[in-house]
């Protein structure tokens, strides 16, 4: 019935493919990557929206801008792949701790209460061919331990910053 429920229910492995159709997806609760519900950093888990429309067709949000909200919270995952989402109306879009690799690829952050996207320590995360905007804070943001890649990209119409570089290494 959800997406945060096929992470909760089912033990994901590397490999696996979580097909999210077209259609705008309404959540009260963060959706929760870890250790048991992600793959590796060379067989990650994917979840793949329609890759026809990516930036707009499939779209993930929390019913409220709460804060300390988040859509995807990904802390002590080995490997997951987000592609072809749109992700709005949270706290922080996507939230990165302490993970193998991230991947975010034609992935849609609009129009959060701080940060597009943040990336913790002990965290990789690369972000391919995505749009991080329109957040009140900034678009990226990054602490110490964090390595981020960023690869054609856009970041851009967020209040504060496009990228705050509060330590780690990032590659643009």
């Amino acid at each position: 019935d959800s997406l945060r429920s096929v992470f909760e229910r089912f033990d994901l492995e590397g490999g696996d493919r979580v097909w999210v159709d077209s259609g705008r997806y309404l959540d009260t609760d963060t959706i929760v990557v870890g250790m048991k519900n992600s793959g590796t950093t060379s067989q990650p888990v994917r979840v793949i929206g329609n890759t026809n429309q990516p930036y707009r067709a499939t779209v993930l949000a929390r019913t409220a801008r709460t804060i300390g909200s988040s859509v995807f919270q990904i802390a002590q995952a080995g490997g997951i792949h987000l592609e072809a989402l749109a992700i709005s109306n949270a706290w922080t879009g996507i939230q990165i701790d302490t993970t193998g690799k991230a991947v975010l690829e034609r992935v849609r952050v609009v129009a959060c209460g701080t940060n597009a996207v943040q990336v913790g320590a002990a965290a990789t995360m690369e972000l391919n061919r995505s749009i991080l905007e329109q957040s009140l804070a900034s678009g990226l943001h990054t602490f110490t331990g964090a390595t981020v890649q960023v690869r054609h990209s856009f970041i851009r119409n967020n209040n504060k910053a496009g990228l705050f570089f509060r330590g780690g290494n990032v590659e643009v």
